[in-house]
């Protein structure tokens, strides 16, 4: 780009045309140019030169400064360009870790919602084996009292014939 300007500002100001003076000068100027037309020519360049030097000079030094400030202004572009860039590259590397840690999230929450299924489904087996202990404590209590009553039936009898 900076060079493509270099080459539009260089066809302003004048570059091109000291080629054109140096195929004059290897003689690939047209026959029908006189030499006395040549001196001419160069007389009135010369005298054009000298009059519009100080003119040239400042024009050049503003388009220098004009490619000057073109250049400040590209690598000004340039870096906001970078740092948006990166600004996106970060933005879309969180999106992605976002995006990533979300499915992240997603199976750990489906993995805990069959656990505590399964915890459910096992707290229900529990309850139904203690339900069932319980009948049974219940029951061996019972049995319990039972057999201690008819040992205690046949003690007493026992010491009462003794």
């Amino acid at each position: 780009m900076l060079t493509r300007l270099n080459r539009i500002l260089g066809r302003q100001n004048g570059e091109h045309r000291e080629t054109k003076g140096k195929q004059k000068e290897n003689g690939l100027q047209s026959p029908c140019h006189t030499s006395r037309n040549k001196w001419s020519w160069r007389k009135h360049r010369t005298t054009r030169k000298a009059s519009s030097t100080p003119f040239f000079l400042t024009e050049q030094e503003q388009q220098l400064n004009q490619v000057e400030k073109l250049t400040l202004q590209l690598q000004m572009m340039t870096n906001e360009r970078n740092e948006l860039l990166e600004f996106l590259a970060l933005y879309n590397n969180n999106e992605l870790n976002n995006s990533t840690l979300y499915s992240q999230l997603l199976s750990e929450w489906t993995q805990l919602k069959e656990n505590v299924s399964m915890l459910k489904e096992d707290n229900r087996k529990f309850q139904g084996e203690q339900i069932l202990l319980q009948e049974s404590s219940e029951e061996a209590k019972r049995l319990c009292e039972e057999a201690h009553e008819k040992i205690y039936d046949l003690w007493k009898k026992q010491q009462q014939v003794g």
